[in-house]
């Protein structure tokens, strides 16, 4: 939840969203499905990632053509007659802010030293301070939005 509220926040602030622009649309659609099925074929290539079974790619495949196509018909059943304004928050400007610059410098600097292996190589110090941060972040969101009482626009 932290992820997404922070993204959408950080996008909004960034460049503020025009609540008449058409949405994604049926060729936007298209290129994110076939997104996802690019980014199948390259991950069952990569030999260090688990594979899936055919019928699990199949079922993801059906999962994202009707997820959409949900989603498209209960915004237009549920519309409401004028979005919430936008608002800056300092708290979120704050977590947005330094969440960035956390990720871009264990990205950047965390190179070298103890590591663990995923799917990739990860930097030890990098993974356990990222999660200090992300569950700093979610306990001052969470109180934030619990203390606040209202919605966070994103």
């Amino acid at each position: 939840m932290l992820q997404e509220n922070l993204t959408f926040y950080l996008a909004n602030r960034i460049q503020p969203r025009d609540w008449e622009h058409r949405k994604v649309g049926v060729i936007g659609w298209m290129m994110c499905i076939l997104y996802q099925l690019g980014a199948i074929l390259l991950a069952r290539r990569n030999p260090v990632a688990p594979y899936g079974t055919t019928s699990a790619y199949l079922f993801l495949l059906v999962f994202e053509i009707v997820f959409p196509v949900a989603f498209i018909l209960t915004l237009r059943r549920f519309r409401q007659e004028k979005a919430p304004a936008f608002v800056a928050l300092p708290i979120m400007d704050f977590l947005s802010f330094v969440s960035v610059l956390l990720f871009l410098m264990f990205g950047t600097f965390f190179s070298r030293g103890p590591t663990i292996v995923t799917s990739g190589v990860l930097n030890l110090g990098a993974v356990v301070a990222e999660m200090v941060w992300t569950i700093f972040a979610s306990i001052v969101f969470f109180l934030y939005r619990v203390g606040r009482r209202q919605e966070i626009v994103v």
